[in-house]
């Protein structure tokens, strides 16, 4: 995943094959996000699967 995510620029980002995956609510630790002073902070591949900017400025948006 992390080298897919690699190839992602905000060009390509809209319409990238994660966001083609059947949508869960599960979400897992080191592959969606991980904890920084407390905080859920989610991870590129996160972004990609839900397949849209959310414009909340977050840390790792590829959009």
């Amino acid at each position: 995943m992390d080298e897919f995510v690699a190839t992602i620029t905000p060009e390509n980002a809209i319409g990238n094959k994660a966001s083609l995956l059947p949508e869960t609510t599960n979400i897992i630790e080191g592959i969606d996000y991980y904890f920084e002073d407390g905080c859920y902070v989610f991870k590129p591949w996160f972004h990609l699967k839900r397949g849209y900017c959310c414009k909340s400025d977050c840390t790792h948006c590829p959009y």
